[in-house]
């Protein structure tokens, strides 16, 4: 079974101030933040859970902006595709895609080098070499979510994001995390459907 999942790690270990810049997103949906680990927060968003990449991308900015602090914005698509977005207080310094014209198999030369990362910006989140992160980047996996499991366990990263989105937690016939209870469950503000969106 493939899986498709998007979340954003916030370099925050304050939950409640995390949950508080969610709920300022423009044309959000709904959300769940999880307790801090080791100071990053996780959140799992339904907008950008449909999946909708560009939503990921710029809520990754403005959560990165909000709490003046690094977000970084995952996506695995059909197994098949890692993406992420890196911001830094409210710029975005890099993006990544494991397969960068599976989208669009027209995409310009340029556009799918702006998504080949620079393993250097993902390298300074937890001080270990970019080599490291490039071997990564760069290898073989079966599945995109083995390629972000390695890459979370690189950084730190607490490896919730490596297996579920808004979702996944949401549906009751998935394994749910043991502290599933101390997430902060955010109401939806628009419809999927707006116009606007």
């Amino acid at each position: 079974m493939t899986a498709t999942f998007a979340n954003i790690i916030v370099r925050s270990g304050d939950q409640t101030a995390v949950a508080a810049a969610v709920r300022q997103l423009p044309r959000r949906l709904g959300a769940l933040v999880a307790p801090p680990v080791d100071k990053w927060t996780a959140v799992f968003d339904e907008a950008s859970d449909q999946p909708d990449e560009d939503r990921l991308s710029g809520y990754t900015v403005m959560l990165s902006a909000r709490l003046n602090t690094v977000a970084v914005g995952f996506m695995v698509y059909e197994s098949d595709v890692l993406l992420y977005t890196l911001a830094e207080n409210g710029k975005l310094v890099d993006q990544f895609s494991s397969w960068p014209d599976y989208f669009d198999e027209s995409l310009p030369d340029s556009e799918m080098e702006a998504l080949s990362g620079d393993p250097r910006c993902l390298a300074r989140l937890a001080h270990v070499s970019p080599a490291q992160v490039n071997h990564i980047l760069e290898g073989e996996h079966d599945f995109a979510e083995e390629k972000l499991a390695e890459l979370a366990r690189l950084l730190g990263l607490p490896l919730s994001i490596t297996h579920w989105g808004y979702n996944d937690l949401l549906n009751p016939e998935t394994d749910q995390p043991a502290d599933r209870a101390a997430f902060i469950e955010i109401a939806q503000a628009f419809p999927l459907s707006d116009p606007e969106s």
